[in-house]
């Protein structure tokens, strides 16, 4: 790997994360407008699957888009698992601050570690042990509870949507998956979340008032920006992340996706007046420590091995 490579690598991991932390302020703007967790999501959705096409067609990759058959149903039960981590982590934002949502979620690192060591492929270390008694001595600490400051449901959304997102880290492990290019694969996940949310928004009948939310009478800028926001930050934060874990390795693109919740909890604090105790403070601490504990402790093993 040359010194460039790795430079480039850092940035767009970096950048990635970045990009992922500001989507609450995002949601924030439907939010403020009345429209629902179910049309935020598949707004973002929308516009990530015609960045896809476009970047697809601009590349003349079209023909990359016939896959085999055996792929299909896995594409189809990663998507859903996929567009659900978004659901349930947009949901929390109605119910808790979103910084420390993002923080909740940012404990599936921990969690597929667990996984690793259930399934035999890693060892039970002494320093696994304080990392994962620390991460979740750090979300009871975020949820501070006996001060009754967070609601019970959105900790619990926040912390579903960690594991939904640990699923889906193992389902796009497959090796047939794999071999897919990373924007046919992209593309097809958005595309399945599409059709999938489009079929739950109608079921809850909150389609045409969504539609009417967005487009109608009380279309705003906000709505606007926060559309626009959404599916730059879908689309090109998962091309920009691989990208980076290309150059320098899954261990250190998960070190450095720290920056999501950090830049969350920055923007939720700063531009939302969302508050923030020192308790909780010190359960961010906690949990950002242990996971870049726990991806430098990967990187240092691997590089020994």
């Amino acid at each position: 790997m040359t010194k460039n490579n790795k430079t480039k690598g850092i940035f767009l991991a970096i950048l990635s994360a970045m990009m992922f932390g500001t989507s609450p302020m995002f949601v924030n703007f439907f939010r403020s407008e009345g429209i629902n967790t179910l049309t935020t999501v598949f707004t973002g959705c929308l516009l990530s699957l015609i960045i896809y096409l476009l970047i697809l067609t601009l590349n003349k990759n079209l023909k990359s888009l016939k896959i085999e058959k055996n792929l299909i149903g896995k594409l189809v039960i990663s998507s859903l698992v996929f567009y659900s981590t978004l659901g349930l982590l947009f949901f929390s934002y109605t119910k808790i601050p979103s910084g420390i949502a993002t923080v909740i979620h940012f404990i599936y690192p921990i969690l597929v570690t667990i996984i690793s060591i259930k399934a035999g492929r890693d060892k039970l270390t002494f320093n696994l042990v304080i990392v994962i008694i620390c991460t979740f001595f750090g979300v009871a600490l975020v949820s501070d509870f006996s001060h009754q400051s967070l609601n019970l449901i959105g900790v619990l959304l926040a912390t579903l949507s960690a594991i939904t997102y640990t699923i889906y880290i193992y389902l796009i492990n497959d090796e047939g998956l794999k071999k897919l290019d990373n924007t046919v694969f992209v593309f097809y996940v958005s595309f399945i979340g599409a059709f999938f949310l489009l079929f739950a928004i109608f079921i809850q009948n909150s389609f045409f008032s969504s539609v009417q939310g967005i487009w109608g009478n009380s279309f705003s800028t906000k709505v606007l920006i926060g559309a626009l926001g959404l599916g730059l930050t879908q689309g090109f934060g998962v091309i920009f992340f691989a990208l980076g874990v290309k150059y320098v390795g899954g261990p250190i693109g998960g070190t450095l996706s720290a920056f999501e919740p950090l830049t969350a909890v920055f923007i939720g604090t700063c531009f939302f007046q969302e508050s923030l105790t020192l308790i909780c403070i010190i359960g961010c601490v906690l949990i950002l420590g242990s996971t870049t504990f726990l991806s430098i402790s990967e990187i240092k093993g691997k590089t020994k091995g």
